[in-house]
């Protein structure tokens, strides 16, 4: 999102696949990374540690989930952003 793009981090597009992000931290940080469902609820809890400053990749496995639309959210100290993923099976 636009607000996290001025802040500590950003979620970053990486060309390496489908389901496979990068995050750019400004500053060491604690980043966490959940996954939930259209419902809200979660379904994933990807990645909670603290990450030094740089860009990382993380990669969400879509093979168990059923088809349907979720939420990827990514919480790197004050920054904040979401991404829409569509999963067809």
């Amino acid at each position: 999102g636009a607000a996290a793009a001025t802040a500590a981090a950003a979620l970053v597009d990486i060309p390496a696949g489908p389901f496979v992000y990068g995050l750019d931290l400004r500053e060491t940080t604690t980043v966490t990374v959940r996954l939930y469902d259209a419902s809200g609820r979660l379904v994933r809890h990807l990645l909670e540690r603290e990450l030094p400053l740089g860009v990382h990749t993380f990669a969400c496995d879509p093979s168990a989930l059923p088809s349907g639309a979720y939420m990827l959210r990514v919480d790197a100290g004050n920054a904040h952003d979401a991404r829409k993923l569509v999963i067809v099976q």
